[in-house]
């Protein structure tokens, strides 16, 4: 199965000057958005119908809390959100969205005044939910 990624092709992240942890601002892996492994192990577990509901809840969750972590600048609550969607990333097989969140969430609690890129975390976040999507509509055919 291919993963979706977006036509024009990743954009390269500027890298923020004295980064935390030389990580702040990553260029995303659009190669490898999903964990298909994690992903086939959900599917096994709890049957394509129940994952589909339950992506279905995190897209509904997380669109919120994307929208929240844009406007918000660097702070507990930014922490928090990227902490929630990190996990709910991770649960989900969605390695690329999992790890700008990590390493934004890293530069957030060293005191990055930008700890991520907003253009580039949406085309992740984005880029994640049509291949997640893609693969379960996939999955559902067979």
């Amino acid at each position: 199965m291919a993963l979706i990624t977006p036509a024009a092709g990743p954009v390269a992240a500027p890298r923020l000057a004295g980064s935390c942890h030389g990580s702040c601002d990553p260029a995303p892996d659009f190669d490898h958005l999903i964990d298909m492994t994690r992903l086939e192990e959900l599917m096994d577990e709890i049957g394509c119908e129940d994952l589909s509901s339950i992506t279905d809840l995190f897209l509904d969750e997380t669109d919120a809390v994307i929208t929240r972590v844009i406007s918000s600048g660097n702070g507990p609550q930014m922490a928090e959100d990227l902490h929630f969607l990190k996990g709910c990333a991770l649960n989900l097989g969605l390695r690329a969205l999992a790890g700008i969140c990590h390493d934004a969430e890293r530069c957030n609690a060293c005191g990055q005044t930008s700890p991520l890129n907003p253009v580039i975390f949406l085309a992740v976040y984005d880029a994640s939910k049509l291949a997640l999507l893609a693969a379960l509509d996939e999955e559902a055919i067979r």
